[in-house]
């Protein structure tokens, strides 16, 4: 089992748990978190988890996913913070300086000293 989280900023926490095969492919995984779900129903609510986590062991879109249940709205956290919680999962297995490269370039913002630093302890350790 692997687990990867985000916080979407100004809002609330997407984790995901992912079980891998021997070989690290995905099989399945389970969607949690303190975000919300509107909908007509529990049903509604849980079919819309499912699909997604479908969708992301499979690589399809998580906006065609949502855009599938309309009754359904997603509060506190979106399909990118669930990607990138996904995402981290999958990588989790990874090397301390491999997985800083991948969550660096995962949050898509500007690289700081500090982050030279971390690489750098990792690159002599």
């Amino acid at each position: 089992m692997r687990h990867g989280e985000c916080k979407t900023v100004g809002s609330k926490l997407v984790a995901v748990t992912v079980s891998v095969d021997d070989d690290g492919t995905a099989q399945s995984c389970h969607i949690s978190g303190d975000f919300f779900i509107e909908s007509v129903s529990d049903a509604e609510s849980h079919a819309l988890l499912h699909d997604l986590e479908r969708a992301l062991i499979s690589d399809d879109s998580l906006r065609s996913v949502l855009d599938a249940h309309p009754s359904c709205q997603i509060i506190g956290t979106d399909e990118i913070a669930i990607k990138t919680a996904y995402s981290r999962a999958v990588s989790s297995n990874l090397p301390p300086l491999a997985l800083h490269l991948r969550l660096l370039l995962l949050s898509k913002r500007n690289v700081h000293l500090s982050d030279f630093a971390i690489l750098n302890n990792h690159l002599f350790d």
